[in-house]
């Protein structure tokens, strides 16, 4: 599904990009910040649900494509073993690319792909242990350009980090707000 998803996204883009190309700003950098909920979606922690917050800092190559470098954690995802409060959090950096279809008013929705490190960290009775891997994550979302500096963010990303043993994958379903600084 998400294969037909992209398909279907660059084949849209490809037919909006003559009507658009001169839109939007190209060569601007831009800061994000993002925040909302984790859902997990591996093992014991299934469908647990942690804080998710990130922020990034990317560049708009032109008004259809840009990247960025983010940092996104989900904290405390919980749960009892045996009468033992377990907590996982998990964290990566991920570098990552979209494709944003505009329509020509406010509101344009994405796609995106991310690759990078990611780690995991669980404890329980003052006991942790950290598992690291590599990340990967899909994204698509729709934001609402404010002004021509600022537009805000609604956002999924669906995040593996391949660890030993079962990879933690989890959902982070956020909002959050873009700043163009030059």
């Amino acid at each position: 599904m998400t294969r037909k998803l992209l398909k279907c996204a660059v084949c849209l883009a490809a037919l909006c990009a003559p009507t658009f190309a001169n839109a939007g700003q190209a060569g601007t950098w831009y800061l994000r910040g993002d925040a909302g909920i984790g859902i997990s979606d591996f093992s014991i922690w299934g469908g647990e649900i942690a804080f998710s917050g990130g922020g990034g800092v990317g560049y708009n190559y032109n008004h259809m494509f840009r990247t960025d470098v983010t940092f996104d954690a989900a904290i405390d995802y919980e749960e009892s073993f045996f009468g033992v409060n377990v907590s996982l959090d998990s964290y990566s950096v991920m570098a990552n690319g979209y494709l944003d279809i505009p329509f020509g008013g406010p509101f344009t929705p994405y796609v995106g792909a991310g690759v990078g490190y990611g780690w995991v960290e669980a404890s329980a009775l003052g006991l942790s242990a950290t598992e690291e891997g590599v990340a990967f994550a899909g994204m698509a979302g729709i934001s609402y350009d404010m002004s021509q500096d600022m537009a805000l963010d609604l956002g999924y990303k669906y995040r593996v980090i391949m660890i030993d043993g079962e990879d933690v994958d989890d959902h982070l379903i956020r909002a959050g707000i873009r700043f163009n600084i030059n």
